[in-house]
């Protein structure tokens, strides 16, 4: 299945980029497909003997990787500018309404492919992760490949390469964020 290959690559680059080089700090959630029925903190999850991290650990991630183009389970990405209803904003708004982010106030990551490889992945972003990153962290962004507005204008979804985010952020700074308490606005 193309969605497990996906979370497993989203996590392996992920808890690499995070801890050091250690591949092995995050995992797939076991909960995967019903994790906020089930009370699991999202898609991808630290592993079971790795709970110590859980205190620099910022993000729930939501990942999702639909294969094709078909109305049946594949998405165009032009949906974003054209459909009123479509499946990126669905994943955003189950993100949104995710035991962690309401109750811990994670930071939110959506991350999402039509191939179960990371290199043409987006990752996004709501205006509070960007402000925690750019300006609490001080870490350079490079230019969103484009911002979508939501729920008339109140909130704006920012979308990165997320090879490229991986690549640029520096994990360190996002520590001291979090550590400091900058969560949810």
């Amino acid at each position: 299945m193309k969605w497990k290959a996906f979370e497993n690559n989203v996590a392996k680059a992920l808890s690499a980029w995070y801890f050091d080089g250690d591949e092995k700090v995050l995992r797939r959630s076991p909960c995967s497909g019903g994790w906020k029925a089930r009370g699991s903190d999202g898609d991808i999850i630290l592993a079971d003997d790795r709970k110590e991290f859980a205190e620099v650990w910022p993000f729930t991630v939501e990942a999702k990787c639909r294969a094709g183009g078909s109305a049946k389970d594949g998405w165009h990405l032009e949906q974003l500018l054209t459909a009123k209803k479509h499946p990126i904003l669905e994943w955003w708004k189950q993100l949104c309404e995710s035991k962690p982010v309401v109750d811990k106030k994670m930071w939110r990551m959506l991350v999402f492919s039509k191939t179960s490889g990371i290199s043409s992945s987006l990752l996004v972003f709501g205006d509070n992760e960007v402000y925690n990153i750019k300006e609490k962290a001080e870490q350079s962004l490079l230019l969103p490949a484009f911002r979508f507005f939501i729920d008339g204008g109140q909130e704006t979804l920012w979308f990165y390469s997320f090879t490229d985010f991986l690549q640029t952020v520096n994990p360190e700074a996002l520590k001291i964020v979090w550590k400091e308490g900058y969560g949810q606005g």
